[in-house]
């Protein structure tokens, strides 16, 4: 055996340690990933469920509009007049606090995913450009251990 080939051998291990290294990051980046993912389905079926609230609070309104519709034509005629004007002002105002609320959920849902998928998404580039370095740096590597190895043999 020559005596540069127990440090070419060394390096070489070396090389393949780092890829095998590499790989198990790519698993683990892998599993990060579909993570994420699992995690901005659970808030994207969250923001769907806010937004078929907010559809049934804005039918349950029109519903509402309309009786207080009818409660105008018909208070012309109803001796009751002073209950309908006290009960659906505050039914009203009621309906109108809650779909407030409901707006206000399904914008914080919104804005909470978006700044969660725009973390996740910087995460995962920085990641890769890591990857894509060690990679990078690795195959120099075997590059250059290639190159000795032939000019060795020449």
């Amino acid at each position: 055996m020559e005596p540069g080939s127990c440090q070419k051998l060394d390096t070489t291990q070396k090389s393949l340690r780092e890829i095998d290294r590499l790989k198990q990051q790519v698993i683990n980046e892998r599993r990060l990933r579909r993570k994420s993912w699992d995690e901005m389905a659970v808030a994207l079926a969250r923001l769907k469920d806010m937004a078929a609230k907010a559809s049934q609070a804005k039918a349950r309104e029109n519903h509402l509009q309309e009786e207080v519709e009818k409660l105008k034509r018909r208070r012309a005629f109803d001796s009751r007049k002073y209950l309908e004007e006290d009960t659906i002002p505050a039914l009203q105002v009621a309906h109108q606090m809650r779909v407030q609320e409901l707006k206000k959920e399904l914008e914080d849902v919104k804005f909470g995913l978006l700044n969660r998928t725009k973390r996740i998404i910087c995460c995962h580039k920085i990641q890769l450009d890591q990857q894509a370095k060690a990679k990078q740096d690795v195959e120099d590597e075997m590059r250059q251990v290639r190159e000795e190895k032939t000019s060795l043999l020449l």
